[in-house]
């Protein structure tokens, strides 16, 4: 007939050197791996855009991290601010790809190349303070002394 199976006998020293073995190459493995994704995660940072956003003089509330920016503005003023970005944005390279500018609220989007867009949102009653909140995706906001 045929043979099912191969049988072997070892000491437990020559198991367990089996195992040690086969454990190290695991580790080593995983460095590898793990070294591999630090690399591209490298390389995607260093072709990240970076934008530089700098918050109107009069803006308060400033939150800023890599992907937003978020900041209040005195009531009535964030049409105006927002139409300022605009242009500083497309001064810097930016195109406008869609807006919506009204007294009480609007939205611009711009893009920079395929993946890469900036979005300016605000809120604006004219009773409290104005609400401004930019996202970036596959972008990183730096402030306007990076430039």
């Amino acid at each position: 007939g045929k043979l099912r199976a191969n049988l072997q006998h070892k000491t437990d020293a020559e198991f367990q050197e089996e195992i040690r073995l086969a454990q190290a190459a695991e580790a080593r493995r995983k460095a590898e791996s793990a070294r591999y994704a630090k690399a591209a995660a490298d390389e995607a940072e260093k072709k990240r855009v970076k934008v530089a956003i700098a918050a109107p003089s009069d803006a308060k509330d400033e939150k800023r991290d890599r992907d937003s920016l978020e900041f209040k503005l005195p009531a009535g003023t964030a049409k105006t601010a927002a139409e300022k970005l605009r242009d500083d944005l497309t001064a810097q390279g930016w195109k406008l790809d869609s807006t919506s500018l009204e007294a009480l609220a609007g939205s611009l989007v711009l893009s920079r190349k395929a993946g890469v867009t900036l979005s300016i949102v605000y809120v604006d009653s004219g009773l409290d303070d104005a609400e401004v909140t930019i996202s970036a995706f596959g972008a990183t906001i730096t402030g306007p002394e990076a430039r």
